[in-house]
């Protein structure tokens, strides 16, 4: 998700490269340490229906599946940053299906936003926004989420949903919306798995389930409320967290690029 390729990535031992290599991914940035790999669904979720997820948009890049997105209003989407890696007229939205790369209401993009200070090191400022052309129709299919102002609490529930890979390197991405139920975990866990992460992050785990590659830019919702975007994963690892920008360190920036 953020680029391996950045310079900082702490080294690893040889059989732990072996391991990434073999999965096709070289060792994130900002990687701690991690242990034997978990097989599971998004990961160790299940097929879920647009219907309960209604804001979930997928960004296409050149007719694929790129990343995940979120309806904040009748004009834009929130995702992260790692995922506006491209100008506007290279990007298609998809909306109110849970079909990967089919049905739903498909959008051209006028603008792509990613927050100035993104660094793809640390991952710190992994908040982006996108506004389409046109509006949606909301419906039962397309709704807007509701913004988080405070963080979750330690130990809260939360779910995650997207169209991204099923275990890490599976390149097994579902043609069904999966989402997958977690909890929010404090910063001493999440540095077990990741160097850095800062008061403006949101960790997950813990339960051997979480997203994976192709669910980026995915909201993190409880009770209909967006409180994370998802930033960073080990795709449930045994004992690793996953890393997700928080909505409401972020509002006051949301507000000024998208009037939400």
């Amino acid at each position: 998700l953020v680029d391996p390729r950045a310079a900082g990535v702490k080294p690893v031992p040889l059989l732990l490269f072996l391991l990434f290599a073999a999965c096709g991914a070289a060792p994130r940035s900002g990687f701690r340490r991690a242990r034997s790999v978990h097989r599971g669904r998004i990961v160790g979720g299940e097929a879920v229906d647009i219907s309960q997820f209604p804001w979930q948009v997928s960004l296409e890049h050149r007719n694929d599946h790129y990343c995940g997105g979120s309806i904040i209003s009748k004009t834009w989407i929130l995702t992260a940053a790692h995922c506006c890696d491209y100008g506007a007229q290279n990007y298609l939205l998809r909306a109110g299906t849970s079909t990967r790369e089919s049905g739903g209401s498909v959008y051209d993009i006028s603008k792509v936003i990613a927050h100035g200070d993104f660094d793809t090191y640390s991952g710190e400022y992994d908040i982006g926004a996108m506004s389409i052309s046109g509006t949606f129709t909301f419906g039962d299919n397309i709704q807007a989420v509701e913004l988080a102002t405070d963080d979750p609490a330690v130990g809260t529930w939360v779910t995650i949903s997207g169209w991204g890979d099923q275990s890490y390197g599976g390149n097994n991405a579902p043609r069904q919306l999966h989402a997958v139920t977690t909890q929010i975990v404090d910063t001493e866990t999440c540095h077990e798995t990741w160097t850095i992460i800062t008061e403006d992050m949101l960790c997950t785990g813990g339960n051997s389930k979480g997203a994976c590659h192709g669910d980026s830019g995915g909201a993190l919702v409880a009770n209909g409320t967006e409180y994370g975007i998802f930033s960073r994963t080990f795709c449930a690892m045994d004992g690793a967290s996953d890393v997700y920008t928080s909505v409401a360190a972020f509002r006051s920036w949301i507000r000024r690029y998208t009037g939400v």
